[in-house]
């Protein structure tokens, strides 16, 4: 397996196992991590070998997410119970979903900012790992169950582009 090079900017900073990009924070644990910056280039050493390309990897997505944020679109589509959505506080609020009475609801961690236009959501983060988190609640929220999946699509997609 190949090393994975992580360059690193003024906007980085290491104390201890705390990895900080710009505003923006992620605490690692692991046995035997130490992390360092060393010569413009992030530095990896912990006991297991993943943990190092895991802790690299993160990282260079944390500084890839800060200039340029994650964005992630669904659609809300239904064949007969229209779908309302609505953000209130930290959750998504799916009404009417199947025609049910009670609202479902999805958590969203705080670094997710969600745009609702209609039956359209945009997620947009700098945490790749919270926009993925973000999407599997709202999937986990909109599970169908006791029903034939193939009969009833009624859901929220991700749009492919």
């Amino acid at each position: 397996m190949r090393d994975i090079k992580v360059e690193v900017d003024e906007n980085v900073r290491v104390e201890g196992t705390t990895v900080y990009v710009g505003p923006h924070k992620k605490e690692f644990k692991g046995e035997g991590l130490r992390i360092w910056i060393e010569n413009g280039e992030l530095k990896v050493e912990a006991k297991d070998k993943a943990m190092i390309n895991t802790v690299k990897r993160i990282v260079q997505n944390m500084i890839r997410g800060v200039k340029e944020p994650y964005k992630l679109r669904l659609v809300a589509r239904y064949a007969h119970f229209p779908i309302k959505l609505k953000m209130q506080g930290n959750k998504l609020i799916i009404e009417n979903f199947l025609g049910e009475k009670k609202p479902r609801e999805a958590k969203i961690p705080k670094d997710v900012k969600v745009t609702i236009k209609g039956q359209e959501i945009e997620l947009e983060s700098w945490d790749k790992e919270a926009l993925g988190n973000a999407y599997t609640s709202i999937k986990q929220a909109t599970r169908i169950r006791n029903k034939d999946r193939r009969v009833f699509q009624d859901g929220i997609y991700k749009v492919i582009e």
